[in-house]
């Protein structure tokens, strides 16, 4: 090799050029603190600082951090149309506080809550009704089931004694009116073999009649009195022996006393034995009166001067003269009359209900046949009259049972027929004589084969009522009540 080849091999050795660092420590040391903050002083870093910025804005982020990206807009999509759908759920149908317990199934004591609905019925103008309905079925066996067949009000709700066909003999109670649940006959008194019925004076008072098991294997008449200072505290009347054996079975409170009946299930409706009856002033001390019907089956109202009563007469009454009297201090007696010449085709009634003017409802079994019709009396009782529904009301041969809601110069009376497509109520605001189906479009009912009014004591009328069927019927339980 000559000496200039040499010295050019030399040359290039010396200045070749130095590998650089990697891309990853040239990022390393672009990204430390002391750099950034040397990048930026001065107008031209302060320039760069914002060409950074806007590259990150528009830089498309690399592709696994892109699927990352994608990923988390799509669950938020999804929450919140989840969340949104659940607001909806519960606004459009609020569930009641024991319906997140459903799964635990219904015990005897609180059965599960139903969800509730609330719609106005198309059946009026001005007259405010609610309907909050259950959307499961009554549930009829004797173990879970809890309806009331007579119930007050006091001052923690609602309080009432049920029994066949409704469930077994007992009392029940309820803080809305809707849910009803078990309290044992042991509640009144731990000899007590039945409860048949309730009142109220409105003041603290409530009344129960029923029975205690005698000796010979009958049951011998009690009444038991809460004052309403420990609600419920029972406490037997003392003086038992008023009621000679015979079980109690209807209570009503007036004005300003109390009245009760009694009668045996054995006794035939013909047989020649007056029914018992008893009168109170405080529900503590009765005295016996006599009544005038015979027999096992009585209806008994109150209204703004006393009391109508409808049974078995014992004695035949006059052509003009239905099985129906009236009375103002529930002792004395006087014997109603039929305005309209229907006495002989009526027979006792079978249900009533009173409105706030003293106008009486009533459902009567006609003589000699099965079919039934609607009586009316507008002067709290005295004289009758038969409504002849027109067509609008369906099988009115078989209605059953009869309420009333008023307001103002307006009474509301409804009325339930046999189980007959699908039991629906009709109301009636011209005295029972042109009727429409009470019914919500949304909603789908009420529906009923019983209607029961809450007791109001001597206060005729009532703001609200229940309605609900018999065992096996498949109806729910609904509440109407002013608003």
């Amino acid at each position: 090799m000559n000496e200039h080849n040499l010295d050019k091999r030399l040359r290039d050795v010396v200045g070749v050029r130095q590998p650089s660092a990697p891309a990853s420590l040239h990022r390393f040391l672009r990204e430390l603190p002391e750099t950034q903050a040397a990048r930026r002083r001065g107008p031209l870093g302060r320039m760069r600082s914002v060409s950074d910025r806007a590259r990150s804005l528009i830089a498309l982020p690399s592709i696994p951090r892109r699927a990352q990206v994608g990923f988390g807009v799509a669950m938020a999509i999804v929450i919140g149309f989840a969340g949104a759908s659940a607001l909806i759920t519960l606004r459009q149908g609020s569930v009641g506080p024991a319906a997140s317990q459903a799964s635990l199934g219904p015990t005897p004591l609180q059965p599960p809550k139903r969800t509730l609905s609330t719609h106005v019925p198309p059946v009026r103008a001005s007259f405010g009704l609610q309907m909050v309905i259950s959307d499961g079925l009554p549930r009829v066996d004797s173990e879970s089931m809890a309806l009331p067949t007579s119930a007050v009000s006091y001052s923690k709700g609602y309080i009432g004694v049920t029994g066949s066909p409704y469930g077994a003999n007992g009392m029940v109670h309820s803080t809305d009116g809707l849910y009803w649940d078990w309290s044992p006959p042991t509640e009144v008194d731990p000899k007590a073999s039945i409860v048949t019925s309730i009142a109220s004076d409105n003041l603290g008072t409530i009344v129960v009649g029923g029975g205690v098991q005698g000796a010979d294997g009958t049951t011998d008449g009690r009444i038991w009195v809460d004052s309403d200072s420990c609600s419920p505290c029972w406490q037997e009347t003392s003086n038992e022996s008023v009621f000679n054996g015979v079980p109690v079975r209807l209570v009503v409170r007036s004005s300003w006393q109390f009245i009760a009946f009694g009668w045996n299930d054995a006794t035939l409706s013909d047989a020649f034995r007056p029914m018992s009856e008893w009168r109170s002033v405080d529900g503590w001390t009765w005295t016996a009166v006599a009544a005038p019907i015979k027999g096992s089956s009585a209806v008994v109202v109150t209204t703004a001067t006393g009391f109508v009563l409808s049974g078995t007469p014992i004695t035949a009454g006059a052509a003009d003269e239905p099985p129906i009297w009236y009375s103002v201090d529930g002792e004395t007696w006087t014997r109603a009359k039929a305005s309209d010449n229907t006495a002989q085709s009526m027979g006792p009634l079978v249900g009533a209900t009173v409105t706030v003017k003293s106008h009486v409802y009533a459902v009567v079994a006609s003589t000699g046949s099965s079919s039934r019709k609607l009586v009316a009396s507008l002067d709290g009782g005295v004289t009758w009259k038969t409504v002849t529904p027109d067509g609008s009301l369906p099988n009115a041969a078989s209605i059953s049972h009869v309420a009333s809601i008023s307001s103002g110069t307006i009474e509301y009376v409804y009325a339930t027929t046999e189980k007959v497509d699908g039991a629906p109520i009709f109301v009636s605001t011209n005295g029972g004589v042109t009727w429409q189906k009470f019914e919500d479009a949304q909603a789908g009912g009420p529906t009923g084969t019983m209607l029961l009014e809450f007791a109001n004591g001597h206060q005729a009328g009532t703001s609200k009522f229940l309605s609900f069927g018999e065992p096996g019927s498949g109806l729910g339980i609904w509440l109407t009540q002013l608003y």
